[in-house]
């Protein structure tokens, strides 16, 4: 993968953007952390904002302690693998497999705090306010200073969450309300969030 082997990977997984995945922000908050600071990994689609991204990379890190690239999806195990913390600085999602797949992969979460990936993570992330000036980099900061012995932890989790087998009957659960019409309670995701 061509990543350093002496320092953390600080890992990043969404479009090479700033008005939805926040990439300038996590740029800029990494460029806080003192040196020698964790290797950032952005991994991404290119965007119409992917140059500026690039630029701000440019001028904000030196280059040895950013790597910005798309890979092939088959590829992308191989960086969580390589990571020591996951972060997801977006302030919206829908639901954030990103997150899902970092934690099984044992990875600690960063994520901004809101009700998504509270929900997503549950107590195996960590909340801070992304908005802010120091908000990520605090937050790297926290989760690189102590031992993490919780991978196995995140991998259960996410098997007893999001495995085929935990969400199949919530989704029959599901379909089964939606396909007796509106009288029959929840629809929708309301449903299969109330059935976890």
């Amino acid at each position: 993968l061509g990543l350093p082997v002496d320092r953390p990977i600080v890992l990043s997984v969404g479009a090479l953007d700033r008005s939805h995945k926040r990439q300038d922000y996590v740029i800029t908050e990494h460029a806080r952390l003192p040196p020698p600071r964790p290797h950032l990994v952005l991994l991404g689609h290119e965007s119409a904002e992917s140059p500026a991204i690039r630029a701000l990379a440019r001028e904000r890190l030196p280059s040895e302690d950013i790597t910005l690239k798309s890979v092939p999806a088959g590829e992308v195990a191989d960086y969580y693998a390589a990571a020591d913390v996951f972060v997801l600085a977006s302030t919206r999602e829908a639901f954030g497999r990103v997150l899902v797949e970092a934690l099984a992969h044992g990875l600690p979460c960063i994520a901004h705090d809101y009700d998504v990936p509270r929900w997503v993570l549950g107590e195996h992330g960590t909340f801070a306010d992304l908005t802010v000036p120091g908000g990520l980099a605090d937050a790297v900061s926290e989760v690189l200073s102590v031992p993490d012995g919780r991978a196995a932890d995140r991998h259960a989790y996410v098997r007893a969450h999001y495995s085929w087998d935990a969400l199949r009957p919530r989704y029959v659960e599901l379909i089964r309300r939606v396909a007796a019409g509106p009288r029959a309670g929840l629809s929708g995701v309301r449903a299969l969030r109330r059935a976890r």
